[in-house]
């Protein structure tokens, strides 16, 4: 099984999936360089809009390749020591891939963190092909957790996936299948 990692390379922020915490400047969680987009969470159970990531650039992956499984990677940090959840699910057209909640799935940390969501052989409850990741969304919600005091701050630096396949057979290279026909013969009585 081979491996692709590709950088999304734009980021947007929708509301169209819930959410009641808007994101500052969503567009710089479109790169890995630490400018990152931000969301200040005030309650418990505070849900940021959906970060919406796209732009994959698929050509180091065959056309006639076979996915195997799809790992999502997030990148970002908080403001102190804090505990959240992120809600994860990945978009083509009208085919929707979905992960639980991660429960607690952010690091509980108060510096730099990632997540990885999914592996070699999770295909999100969905199957894929190459055509379809080319317009693939991954989306992501961030739920803060249960033990935060005061108001706290999530940020979101880029988000990136790996792409576990193998080849597929390519159906020109095949050889012609041509019928033969032979003459049906009756037994003697």
């Amino acid at each position: 099984m081979a491996s692709t990692t590709i950088n999304f390379n734009s980021a947007v922020q929708s509301s169209d999936n819930g959410g009641t915490v808007a994101w500052t400047n969503p567009a710089n969680a479109a790169s890995q360089d630490w400018i990152q987009a931000s969301a200040v969470v005030t309650l418990v159970g505070d849900t940021t809009y959906e970060l919406r990531w796209s732009g994959l650039t698929l050509s180091a992956i065959p056309p006639n390749a076979v996915i195997d499984g799809l790992a999502v990677q997030v990148f970002g940090n908080s403001s102190f020591y804090m505990t959240g959840n992120i809600i994860p699910r990945l978009i083509s057209g009208a085919k929707i891939g979905e992960k639980a909640s991660m429960g607690s799935g952010l690091p509980m940390t108060s510096s730099a963190w990632s997540t990885a969501i999914g592996g070699a052989t999770d295909l999100w409850g969905q199957s894929w092909t190459r055509d379809e990741l080319t317009n693939l969304v991954f989306a992501a919600k961030l739920a803060s957790g249960l033990f935060m005091t005061g108001s706290q701050t999530f940020s979101i630096d880029a988000a990136r996936i790996t792409i576990y396949w193998h080849p597929g057979v390519d159906d020109s290279k095949l050889p012609a299948i041509i019928p033969v026909h032979q003459p049906l013969t009756m037994p003697a009585k």
